[in-house]
């Protein structure tokens, strides 16, 4: 059965800043960030959606662009439209067809309460 999603906060595609995004709750960013991501929940970029930085949440879905590394607790899914362009830790990689994605993986398979692990 599938989860319900509902997004708290949101991003616009007009919407450019710097910075560190805490949150516990699902974001979708639709516009250009430029910092740290740290999101206890699900973490969704979209199509327009451009992170410059790293990101650490527990879930992460990509259908945008992301120059930097990436720690997911659980599942990271890369649509078609998605560019990855950094390192990936994550328990479940799921990568669509014509999706971008240049880096290392490395597969955790550790609980949701253990630490991130960093790829060096």
């Amino acid at each position: 059965m599938a989860r319900k999603m509902s997004i708290k906060s949101i991003i616009g595609s007009e919407t450019r800043f710097e910075g560190i995004i805490n949150t516990d709750e699902t974001t979708r960013i639709d516009g250009e960030f430029k910092g740290t991501v740290n999101a206890n929940g699900m973490l969704i970029i979209g199509e327009t959606g451009k992170i410059f930085g790293d990101i650490f949440a527990r879930d992460v879905m990509v259908a945008g662009e992301i120059k930097g590394n990436i720690q997911s607790k659980g599942k990271t899914d890369v649509a078609g439209t998605g560019r990855i362009y950094g390192d990936l830790v994550t328990r479940s990689l799921m990568i669509d067809e014509n999706a971008v994605f240049q880096g290392q993986c490395a597969m955790n398979v550790k609980s949701d309460e253990d630490d991130y692990d960093i790829i060096e």
